[in-house]
C-alpha cells in the first residue's frame, strides 16, 4: 500500500519526475513513475493520465503497457470498494 511515511516523499518527488518527462515524454518508466506518486497522493485523476500515457505508447497488453493497465485497473477497483458518503 501507500501508506503515510511514502506519502511526503511522492509528494516531493513529482514535481522530479514532471521535469523528466519534459524532456524524455515517452519515458514509461518516468510515465509510470509519475503516475504512482500521484496515485500515493490519492490523486486517481492525474495518476490515470500518465498511466493511461503508457497504456497509448506501449499498448495494454504488454511491457509497460501491461503493468500500467494493471495499476488503473487495481485503483478503479479499490475506488469501486470504497464506502459511498
Amino acid at each position: 500500500g501507500n501508506s503515510c511515511d511514502r506519502t511526503e516523499g511522492c509528494k516531493n518527488a513529482i514535481p522530479c519526475f514532471e521535469k523528466i518527462i519534459k524532456v524524455y515524454p515517452e519515458n514509461t518508466s518516468f510515465l509510470i513513475w509519475l503516475g504512482k506518486c500521484y496515485q500515493a497522493q490519492e490523486d486517481s485523476k492525474n495518476a490515470k493520465i500518465y498511466y493511461d500515457r503508457v497504456i497509448a505508447i506501449c499498448g495494454k497488453d504488454k511491457g509497460d503497457g501491461k503493468t500500467a493497465a494493471a495499476l488503473k485497473d487495481n485503483m478503479d477497483k479499490k475506488d469501486q470498494n470504497r464506502p459511498k458518503k
